[in-house]
């Protein structure tokens, strides 16, 4: 899925974004990573949202 986005600097969220492997292996493709503070609850809060506005209680 990467290779379809090219770009020098990429941003993760997530849990994943907390996995020092994956950063370091991505290292190899991008000049800047950035991650977000609290990326595990990104998810969380993406789906709360989406749970409100369809009218999910």
């Amino acid at each position: 899925m990467l290779t379809r986005f090219k770009s020098n600097r990429i941003i993760l969220s997530g849990g994943a974004s907390l996995n020092r492997a994956l950063i370091e292996y991505l290292k190899n493709d991008y000049k800047e990573i950035i991650t977000l503070d609290d990326a595990q609850f990104n998810g969380a809060i993406g789906c709360c949202y989406y749970g409100e506005r369809m009218g999910l209680k």
